[in-house]
């Protein structure tokens, strides 16, 4: 007999409850209340009350539009954490990314329902559905995590009109129907690009997480995505090596020039010169807070430290400055050293492996740094305008 414990069927039952309820309200919202007013409209039904009831399901509707937008991107940040978390398993200790999912278990292959991320682990309760071997909610966070990343960058850069960007376009009309009808793809390649180094970050995160040092294939795919988007659609690069140093008249540029490659690769090299400063302060202890239950060590008999951690803070870094450029490189290594010992105190026990490493917190301070850019670069003071 399995010494597991025995599956349970009742938890998360009132999050099942809501999302079986939130699929039947759509139906009936887009589907039998429409068809039902229609129908009344055609045999003739008038009344002044009729013009109210329209209201009312037009409002309603508008704002399942809404919610279903914003589910949807957090759906998609999610579907990238999951197959992220697959690549930060497999990558590093050297297995392929193709085939199929198993349980580590029990070895059955997981099927579409139990991939799919945050349903497939709610509605299996976290365990696996075939030995009922428990599934580490480190995987629901993470997914949930990257999730809302992509949602908070897609609210700021595309529905308000990319009101955290240092250079933006002019923008007369915001929100979700002017995205549908009227896209601004300025602002959508810009969400693009930043979720993309979100992506990376993440990954480096991950495997940082587990001890494993940072694969070169990672980097490289990694600097590649970046610098392909880049040279693709230069917008997104948002301020250029030279603000705050010499006067900038034509930015952002519609060619991929030598002021965005410069960009590009000082922004890179400042990027892995604040990584090495970021781990030469961790490694000095001046970003930890002592928590309740650290074990102090002899230090005379530690044993040496992998050094896997503090490469991946540097490629962190080093993936900040060439997606954002040097200055946004000094940025985030300001709110990194900041934040650390912030977060590492706060953490759940289950998550300060994610948080000790310092990749997380570099994930953390380029997701405020984004969020709050014009404000810590005015363009008329970067850019000398």
């Amino acid at each position: 007999m399995s010494d597991l414990p025995p599956k349970q069927t009742h938890r998360f039952w009132v999050v099942k409850t809501v999302l079986w309820l939130s699929v039947v309200a759509a139906v009936l919202l887009f589907f039998v209340l429409p068809f039902l007013t229609n129908y009344a409209i055609r045999n003739g039904y008038h009344s002044k009350s009729m013009s109210r009831w329209l209201d009312v399901i037009q409002g309603l509707q508008t704002f399942a539009m809404h919610t279903f937008v914003y589910l949807w991107i957090t759906f998609l940040g999610s579907c990238f954490a999951s197959f992220l978390n697959v690549v930060a398993w497999r990558v590093p200790r050297g297995r392929s990314i193709l085939g199929s999912s198993h349980c580590p278990h029990c070895d059955v292959k997981l099927s579409m329902r139990d991939n799919v991320p945050i349903f497939g682990w709610l509605m299996n309760d976290g365990r696996c559905r075939s030995c009922a071997a428990p599934i580490a909610i480190r995987y629901l966070i993470v997914e949930l995590l990257l999730g809302v990343a992509f949602l908070l960058l897609f609210l700021v850069e595309v529905i308000w009109g990319g009101l955290n960007l240092p250079v933006r376009p002019e923008v007369t009309h915001t929100g979700v129907e002017f995205l549908l009808f009227t896209p601004n793809w300025f602002l959508i390649l810009t969400f693009v690009y930043h979720a993309t180094l979100m992506c990376g970050l993440f990954t480096i995160a991950v495997i940082a997480s587990e001890g494993k040092r940072i694969p070169l294939l990672v980097i490289f795919f990694a600097a590649i995505f970046l610098v392909a988007c880049a040279s693709t659609w230069p917008h997104v690069v948002q301020v250029p090596w030279t603000a705050g140093i010499s006067p900038v008249t034509d930015w952002p540029p519609e060619l991929f020039g030598r002021t965005s490659l410069y960009t590009v690769l000082l922004g890179a090299v400042a990027g892995v010169a604040t990584g090495l400063l970021a781990w030469a302060v961790d490694a000095a202890g001046l970003s930890r807070f002592p928590r309740r239950g650290d074990v102090v060590t002899d230090q005379s008999n530690a044993k040496p430290t992998h050094g896997g951690a503090g490469g991946a803070i540097v490629v962190s870094m080093g993936l900040v400055g060439l997606g954002l450029g040097w200055q946004s490189a000094v940025w985030v290594l300001v709110l990194w050293i900041l934040w650390k010992p912030i977060l590492r105190l706060l953490s759940p026990a289950r998550l300060l492996p994610l948080v000790s490493n310092g990749c997380a917190v570099a994930m953390f301070a380029t997701m405020v740094h984004i969020t709050f850019w014009c404000l810590q670069m005015p363009v008329k003071i970067w850019l000398n305008e």
